[in-house]
């Protein structure tokens, strides 16, 4: 039978082992919570940094995390929202315009 000391010895270092490996794939994501905040942006440094190339599973799991991100009521977006998504904002021709965003 293990000694107390050994069990949390044992249990400190799973602990360690899963909270490292944890930070390492999240560091690795594509899906992390530091992407750039429009999805062009994520695009361009996405596929820089995978010769110019950007896999679905990748592109559809960016968009779900940034859906979810917007949709934490889980009600669905509206379309100018969708747009938002995107970096599009509304224009005076009515809601669902893709007019592109202002640039600074």
């Amino acid at each position: 039978m293990m000694s107390k000391l050994k069990t949390k010895l044992f249990l400190a270092a799973v602990l360690f082992a899963g909270t490292t490996s944890l930070a390492l794939a999240q560091a690795d994501n594509t899906n992390s919570k530091i992407a750039p905040a429009n999805f062009s942006g994520w695009m361009t440094d996405y596929s820089k940094a995978n010769n110019g190339r950007i896999s679905r599973d990748a592109y559809m799991q960016e968009a779900g995390r940034r859906w979810d991100a917007m949709d934490a009521n889980r009600q669905g977006l509206t379309v100018d929202q969708i747009n938002q998504l995107y970096g599009y904002r509304p224009s005076s021709a009515g809601s669902g315009s893709m007019a592109p965003a202002p640039t600074k």
